[in-house]
């Protein structure tokens, strides 16, 4: 038979392990936001050094910018499926703390990080922030990127229409995928 304190020291060490992997899927999510700036940078420097280094084959490093509206939106999708996971543990987290303040006869109820005032406080004042940022790194680069490559073509061909229209497909993808992440992290 399991005692209470067993089953006590059971809550706590879901609780840490849980906290664990918290941290991992925060630098996992982040770092989906630092591989697509640093692709969206490399992208500009391929095609800005090819352009310098072989004038004549311009249009051959231009066409490269087509990789910016892709690759905003694998890395937004990434990212938002790491934030939704990390939404869940920070619910299961709620949920544990919860647990172990109806555990036994504690007088004085305990809350974790995210469902304090200064979880709550977060969701007001820097999530808001952070979508901004978000919103400047998988769309606008990527935007301003794709207005660039196609304000700087000489004729307007009908693969310059579709492109067009995928990257508008991806740009309104990468803003549902924003705006239901934040909306659930607002919860």
């Amino acid at each position: 038979m399991v005692t209470s304190t067993q089953q006590f020291d059971l809550l706590v060490e879901y609780f840490r392990t849980a906290n664990q992997r918290l941290s991992f899927r925060i630098k996992q999510r982040d770092l989906w936001l630092k591989t697509q700036l640093l692709l969206q940078v490399i992208i500009v420097l391929i095609v800005s050094v090819g352009n310098l280094q072989f004038p004549d084959r311009e249009r051959a490093f231009h066409d490269l910018l087509i990789l910016a509206f892709p690759i905003a939106a694998l890395c937004c999708s990434l990212y938002s499926t790491q934030d939704r996971l990390i939404s869940h543990i920070i619910a299961y987290l709620n949920d544990l703390a919860e647990t172990a303040t109806n555990y036994g006869n504690q007088m004085v109820p305990f809350k974790n990080l995210e469902s304090s005032i200064a979880g709550r406080d977060y969701v007001n004042t820097a999530l808001p922030i952070r979508l901004i940022a978000q919103l400047f790194s998988f769309l606008i680069l990527p935007l301003w990127i794709a207005a660039f490559r196609l304000f700087s073509l000489d004729n307007f061909e009908l693969i310059h229409m579709i492109s067009a229209v995928v990257d508008l497909v991806l740009a309104g993808l990468i803003i549902w995928l924003l705006s239901t992440s934040y909306s659930f992290r607002r919860k």
